[in-house]
């Protein structure tokens, strides 16, 4: 077996549901072995996210000569707040450091947190590279100042050979299953869904849907669907496995999500639900939002609809459904995109290339930033 060389993966908490694209990550690298710190580690995490190697940044005393003692050739900073969080222990070993952003970090999180808007003009002058998940959070991070020469674009991918492709080309409108998965909070749009839905319920009594995830909308969301009367018709399932999220992947007729930006400026990056949606064989109908149109190309790949726009959502999600002779090449070519764009094995192997091109780049830069250092020296006995 070949030797893999050690990295360090930071993620300050270890690990939501929501994050399982971070999990294939770790679990899929081939020429890199990955150590894993965290502050803290999430009660679901051992069930849903086995991995031996995770230690926690508390219980590591004299961290930079740890790193530097177990090899660690790069520090990999999940999200821009854990390239921050990670900066002090980059200077002390000495080690390149490549920061992955994915949304929140871009948004909500710079009107959160203060320190840490105020930390990314450092972080950028500082991290040898980033990536971004689409082409708009790229632009998101230009933006807020980030060298273009410095961001590149690993998207998320899915483990294919779990999702393969049974597509439905054609159901019973009368008895159709609409799924959508994602927490029960504001970005996700799960009220313009229930709104919208009243109208399929309307045209076609026999409708369900279905939503996976929970939240801090929950209570409401559950008094709308009483108020609409939807009470038969709507499921709300809470928080689930992933292996109970593909049986209702497989079970449903088309997929549907509605997100949107949220008042405190809260985005998406492009939901890997949905691409596990396409990938097993499902029509998608979703919102343009965040880089959701480079996945879901309205007309070609799926539906697309304007944000917080449930009326505009409820007219196209009808439309899919008395349109169903398109469903096969809509179906057909959104499973190709996947292919194409989304595998994870694809994307490691993209990722593990910008690793390498940093591993082999930090030598150079070292050397360079020792010789300014002694140059400086220089000049200042010289003025002495």
């Amino acid at each position: 077996m070949r030797s893999r060389k050690p990295i360090v993966v930071y993620r300050e908490r270890y690990l939501p549901i929501s994050e399982t694209f971070i999990y294939e990550q770790i679990k899929h690298l081939q020429d890199y072995r990955p150590l894993v710190l965290c502050k803290e580690m999430l009660p679901e995490a051992k069930n849903h996210f086995p991995y031996k190697d995770v230690y926690f940044l508390k219980n590591i005393k004299n961290k930079a000569v740890v790193l530097r003692r177990r090899g660690i050739r790069l520090i990999y900073a999940r999200f821009g707040m854990g390239g921050v969080d990670m900066l002090p222990f980059k200077r002390a070993a000495r080690l390149p450091m490549l920061t992955s952003f994915h949304g929140s970090d871009v948004s909500r999180q710079l009107f959160k947190r203060s320190d840490y808007r105020e930390a990314l003009p450092t972080l950028f002058s500082e991290g040898e590279r980033f990536t971004a998940v689409c082409e708009y959070m790229k632009n998101k991070l230009i933006d807020l100042g980030c060298p273009p020469d410095k961001i590149t674009i690993i998207k998320s991918g899915i483990d294919l050979k779990k999702f393969p492709f049974h597509p439905k080309n054609s159901v019973d409108p009368y008895n159709i299953r609409i799924l959508s998965v994602g927490r029960l909070t504001e970005k996700k749009g799960m009220d313009d869904l229930i709104l919208a839905f009243t109208r399929v319920a309307v045209s076609y009594p026999g409708a369900k849907l279905i939503i996976i995830g929970d939240g801090e909308e929950r209570a409401m969301l559950e008094s709308r669907i009483w108020s609409l009367g939807l009470e038969r018709k709507v499921e709300l399932l809470g928080k689930q496995n992933h292996d109970r999220v593909q049986q209702e992947m497989q079970q449903c007729d088309m997929f549907v999500l509605a997100s949107k930006k949220a008042s405190d400026g809260n985005e998406e990056g492009i939901p890997n639900v949905i691409m596990e949606a396409m990938a097993t064989g499902r029509l998608v109908v979703a919102t343009r939002h965040a880089g959701i149109p480079e996945l879901v190309k309205d007309g070609k790949t799926g539906y697309l609809v304007g944000e917080n726009d449930p009326i505009q959502l409820g007219a196209t999600l009808i439309k899919a459904i008395e349109n169903q002779k398109n469903w096969p090449e809509l179906i057909e070519k959104g499973r190709a995109l996947v292919q194409a764009e989304h595998d994870v094995q694809k994307q490691i192997k993209k990722l593990e290339s910008v690793i390498d091109d940093v591993i082999r780049a930090t030598p150079k830069q070292v050397i360079k930033r020792q010789r300014t250092r002694s140059t400086r020296k220089v000049r200042r006995k010289r003025r002495v």
